[in-house]
């Protein structure tokens, strides 16, 4: 039986536990419901950041301040070893470095068809700080790294 021994051991099962209920409804509806899920989520993200701290990190017509916060936060919380935010012609991409999660749950679940947890985070921010709607696109995954687009839709 595996055991849990720190709060990193239960964050990598939550993080499991999502990826595995957002692949299992995609096989049973059988087509790609990232962007519908995603879409509907971003409400459920404005009652979290309405009403639990949040380390200040909606910078406010700056989207790319706005991500590097969040890459800094994502390495100052080891919980990636690096974040970069790379700028495109459609917008930015978020690449994430030797995730805590990646190893044990990309091995086990190749996520397919669905997007970064911290891609998400990224959408709704990028959405909050530009004022802006965001494609909700899918990730590219490896072992250990997720790379999500954003690209803003106006």
């Amino acid at each position: 039986m595996l055991e849990m021994s720190s709060l990193f051991d239960m964050l990598e099962l939550f993080h499991a536990v999502i990826f595995a209920f957002k692949q299992g409804l995609a096989d049973v509806i059988q087509t790609d419901t990232t962007p519908v899920v995603i879409h509907y989520m971003m409400h459920y993200l404005d009652l979290v950041f309405e009403n639990m701290p949040s380390p200040g990190l909606i910078e406010h017509g700056d989207v790319e301040e706005t991500l590097w916060g969040l890459a800094r936060l994502l390495v100052r919380s080891d919980l990636a070893e690096e974040v970069a935010v790379e700028k495109t012609e459609e917008g930015f991409n978020f690449r994430v470095e030797g995730c805590r999660f990646a190893g044990r749950v990309h091995h086990l679940l190749e996520p397919r068809d669905v997007t970064c947890l911290y891609g998400i985070l990224a959408f709704y921010l990028a959405e909050k700080s530009s004022g802006r709607r965001v494609v909700k696109a899918l990730s590219e995954f490896t072992p250990t790294d997720a790379q999500t687009p954003i690209e803003f839709l106006e």
